[in-house]
């Protein structure tokens, strides 16, 4: 099951619900002054999309590094080509 997890993280789903986290971490802090300490780096940069474009460079392309079986490291080939960093404001 968690190599199903992971391999779903690097979908539309797991877009999502990084967006979906991001955002919820980030309100957090804004309404109650509480922030997650592990997150910071990427969750608590001023610029919301910087922060987005920093984690999905961190966490989804070392999803296939942690993959336990070798049926899931071979579904997971390729998954994380189309990932690209949002374009940033010029």
């Amino acid at each position: 099951m968690q190599d199903a997890d992971r391999i779903d993280a690097l979908g539309a789903v797991g877009i999502f619900r990084a967006v979906l986290s991001m955002g919820a971490l980030r309100m957090l802090k804004h309404t109650t002054g509480m922030d997650k300490g592990s997150s910071k780096r990427t969750v608590y940069i001023e610029d919301p999309i910087e922060g987005f474009n920093e984690y999905m460079q961190y966490k989804p392309f070392t999803i296939p590094e942690k993959l336990n079986t070798e049926t899931a490291k071979k579904d997971c080939q390729g998954k994380t080509e189309n990932h690209a960093p949002l374009p940033e404001d010029s």
